[in-house]
C-alpha cells in the first residue's frame, strides 16, 4: 500500500511522484498519514423518510403478488412446519417419567394416592376387565359383614375386594353411594359370594371369578335366597350363577356373563325372578332344571351360544321346570330355546331377532324354539324374524299354542311340526301370520295343527303336508301370494281347510304329486274362495282326493281345477273337470308343449320339471338331511 503524506498547506499528495508539494512547492518531510480511506472523514447515517401511504400499500401489493406466484409445494411445506413447532411447544412434558417407568424406575405417585396404593388391573381370560383407576378396597369386608348385626346394613367404600365371601346372616351389602366409584369383588379358584341365609341383599356390586371347571361366581344354597340390584356377574369358569335346593335369587337390572358355560343354573325345585337383566356372551343364558321355575321380566338376551351348537339361550328340562317371560328381547344368538322332557314356558309381548338356532343333535332338531319330548310352549304377541333354520320347532310329542304372533324371514321353515325319531307333535296357532319365509308351515312325520284366524303371505310355499298320519285343519285361514303352492299335501297326508281364501299362489291347492300314487293324499276345502293362481286354484294328481264344498272361484285363475288321470275329484259347485293326463305346467290340460315341439321333446320337458319337483328335493328343502 502506497504512504502519502500531507503538506503544511493541507495538500495530499504521494511523495513517490512528487518529491515537493504540488501546491505550495514545500519538501515532503512532513507528517505522514494513514492510507485516504482511513482519513476519509465519517459520514452521518442517511435517516429515510416514513414512507407515505401510498408507497406502502404499494409494497404491500408487490408482496401479495409475489406470495400469489409461489408455487402450491411452498405453502404445504410451511404448513407441515408450522404444526410441527405446535406439536413441540404443546407437548406434555411427562415423556420423562414415562420412560422412567418403563425402564423399572418407581414414580412418585401423588400425595393424595401415598396410602392407598394404586392395584395393577387384573385382567381374566374371557374378557372382564378392572378399571386401571380403581384402588383396593379400604375396609375389611369379611369382617364389616361378620360383625353386622342381623338384618343390618354394610356400606362398602368403592374399590377392589380380592379374596371371596361367605354369608351366613340375613345382611344388606350396599355400595356406597358417596364414592362414587365402582366395586369389585374378584376370586381366584372360589366362589366370590356364597349365600347360605335368607334375607341377603347385594346392591352396586361387580363380581369377577377366575377358575375352572364349573366353580361358581355366585352360589345361593339350600335354603338360601339372594336379592341383586344393579350388580353384574362375570365368571370365566363354565358356571356363573348356581340357585340349588330350595333356595330363590332376585335380580333387578344386573347382568350376568359366563364365557366359557352357563351364565346362571336354576336346579332342584330353586325358584328365580330376573327384572330388566341382561344375560350376554355366554354359552349358555339360563339353564332350568328339575323342577325349577323362574320368570323373566323385560329381560335382553345377546350373544347366547358362543359358537357352542349344544348351548341355548334358555334351557328348561325335566318334569315341572317351567319359565314365564313378557317383553324380553332376543338378538343375535346362535342358539336357540330348548323346552324338553315335559318342561313347559310362556312367553309374551316378546322378539325375535337375527337368531341362529343351531342344535348338536341335527339340523332336524334346531330351531330358535325347540319344543320336544313332551314339553310345552305357550307363545303370544312375540315375533320372531330373520330366524335360521326354524323359528319354531315343535317334535317328539310336544305341543305350541302360538297366539297373535309374527313369524317372518325364516331361511327353511316358520313353523316346523314333527319328528321322523318319535311319536307326532301338535301345535295350536290363531291369530298369527306366517310372511317371507320359505316355508310358512311345515307338518310332517305325523305331526298335526289346527290354524285359525291366520295366514301365510309371500312365503316360497304356504303350507306342507306329508307323511302318513300328518293332518292340518285350516278355518279362516289365508294362504295368498305364495310363489309356489298356497296350501300342499303329498305322501298320505290330509288337510281340511274351512272359509278360507287361496288366492294368488302359483298353485292354490294341491293334492298329490304328478303321476306318484304313493305320494297320494288328501285335500277337503268347505266354503273356500279362489282367486288369481297362476297354474290352477286346485288341483289333485294320480290317486289323489279332492273334495271340494260350497268353494268359489272369482274367474281370474288360469284353471280353476285340475284333475290329473287316476285322480278323486269331487265337487257340488262345478261340473266334473275332465282327466288330464299332462302336468299344467305352462298350458293346463294340454299334452303338446306351448312353442309348438314335438309331443316327444314336450315329454321330455315334461319329465325334467317333475324332476325338478321330485319329491325328494322337497323334503331335503323343507328338511334338510340330519
Amino acid at each position: 500500500m502506497t504512504s502519502r503524506v500531507r503538506c503544511s498547506c493541507g495538500r495530499i499528495y504521494d511523495p513517490v511522484k512528487h518529491m515537493n508539494c504540488p501546491d505550495c512547492g514545500a519538501e515532503s518531510a512532513v507528517e505522514s498519514v494513514v492510507v485516504a480511506e482511513k482519513v476519509k472523514p465519517l459520514v452521518p447515517p442517511k435517516i429515510e423518510p416514513e414512507p407515505r401511504t401510498e408507497d406502502r400499500q404499494q409494497r404491500e401489493g408487490s408482496i401479495v403478488d409475489l406470495l400469489k406466484t409461489l408455487p402450491w409445494p411452498v405453502y404445504g411445506g410451511a404448513a407441515v412446519f408450522l404444526l410441527l413447532i405446535l406439536f413441540f411447544a404443546l407437548r406434555p412434558r411427562h415423556g420423562r417419567e414415562t420412560t422412567e417407568g418403563a425402564k423399572g424406575e418407581r414414580a412418585v405417585p401423588p400425595a393424595h394416592e401415598e396410602s392407598s396404593p394404586t392395584i395393577p388391573p387384573q385382567i381374566p381370560s374371557g374378557g372382564a376387565t378392572i378399571p386401571p383407576s380403581v384402588m383396593m378396597g379400604g375396609v375389611n369386608l369379611s369382617e364389616l359383614i361378620a360383625n353386622a348385626a342381623p338384618g343390618g346394613t354394610v356400606t362398602v367404600p368403592a374399590g377392589l375386594y380380592p379374596g371371596g365371601l361367605v354369608v351366613t346372616r340375613a345382611v344388606h351389602v350396599v355400595g356406597d353411594p358417596r364414592a362414587g366409584g365402582q366395586i369389585f369383588i374378584q376370586s381366584e379358584g372360589k366362589e366370590c359370594l356364597s349365600v347360605r341365609a335368607k334375607g341377603v341383599t347385594v346392591q352396586g356390586v361387580q363380581f369377577m371369578c377366575n377358575g375352572i371347571g364349573e366353580l361358581p361366581a355366585v352360589s345361593v344354597a339350600d335354603g338360601a335366597d339372594l336379592e341383586m340390584e344393579g350388580c353384574k356377574v362375570q365368571s370365566t369358569t363354565a358356571l356363573g350363577v348356581l340357585v340349588s335346593g330350595n333356595a330363590a335369587i332376585k335380580a333387578l337390572g344386573s347382568g350376568f356373563t359366563a364365557t366359557k358355560g352357563t351364565a346362571v343354573r336354576v336346579t332342584k325345585q330353586a325358584q328365580a325372578n330376573f327384572t330388566q337383566s341382561a344375560f350376554a356372551d355366554s354359552q349358555v343364558a339360563l339353564a332350568l332344571s328339575n323342577g325349577a321355575k323362574a320368570e323373566l321380566h323385560s329381560c335382553a338376551f345377546e350373544r347366547i351360544g358362543m359358537s357352542e351348537p349344544s348351548g341355548a339361550i334358555i334351557s328348561v328340562t325335566g318334569d315341572n321346570t317351567q319359565l314365564t317371560g313378557d317383553d324380553c328381547h332376543l338378538t343375535n344368538n346362535s342358539v336357540g330355546i330348548r323346552v324338553s322332557d315335559k318342561a313347559s314356558i310362556t312367553l309374551a309381548n316378546s322378539t325375535f331377532k337375527d337368531n341362529t338356532g343351531s342344535s348338536a343333535r341335527g339340523v332336524a332338531s334346531a330351531g330358535v324354539v325347540v319344543v320336544r319330548d313332551s314339553g310345552h310352549a305357550v307363545i303370544r304377541s312375540t315375533t320372531l324374524t330373520n330366524c335360521s333354520p326354524y323359528a319354531l320347532n315343535v317334535m317328539g310329542g310336544a305341543t305350541l299354542a302360538l297366539e297373535d304372533s309374527e313369524v317372518s324371514g325364516s331361511r327353511t321353515v316358520g313353523l316346523v311340526i314333527g319328528d321322523q325319531t318319535a311319536t307326532g307333535a301338535h301345535a295350536d296357532v290363531k291369530r298369527s301370520h306366517f310372511n317371507r319365509n320359505a316355508t310358512g308351515i311345515g307338518i310332517y312325520a305325523g305331526g298335526s295343527a289346527d290354524v285359525e284366524d291366520s295366514e301365510c303371505r309371500g312365503n316360497n310355499e304356504g303350507v306342507v303336508v306329508f307323511d302318513p298320519g300328518s293332518r292340518v285343519k285350516l278355518i279362516k285361514t289365508n294362504l295368498v301370494s305364495n310363489r309356489d303352492h298356497g296350501l300342499y299335501a303329498y305322501s298320505n297326508a290330509e288337510v281340511t281347510a274351512i272359509d278360507s281364501n287361496i288366492q294368488n299362489n302359483a298353485r292354490g291347492a294341491q293334492s298329490g304329486v304328478s303321476r306318484k300314487s304313493s305320494q297320494r293324499a288328501s285335500i277337503r276345502l268347505e266354503n273356500c274362495r279362489f282367486g288369481g293362481n297362476q297354474v290352477f286354484g286346485a288341483g289333485a294328481y294320480v290317486q289323489s282326493q279332492l273334495t271340494l264344498a260350497n268353494c268359489v272361484f272369482e274367474g281370474t285363475d288360469k284353471t280353476n281345477v285340475y284333475r290329473e288321470r287316476g285322480s278323486i275329484v269331487q265337487t257340488d259347485t262345478l261340473p266334473s273337470a275332465p282327466e288330464q293326463s299332462a302336468s299344467p305346467e305352462g298350458s293346463p290340460g294340454s299334452t303338446t308343449a306351448s312353442d309348438g315341439s314335438s309331443p316327444a321333446k314336450s315329454k321330455r320337458k315334461g319329465d325334467k320339471r317333475r324332476r325338478d319337483d321330485d319329491v325328494s328335493r322337497i323334503i331335503r328343502r323343507l328338511l334338510p338331511p340330519r
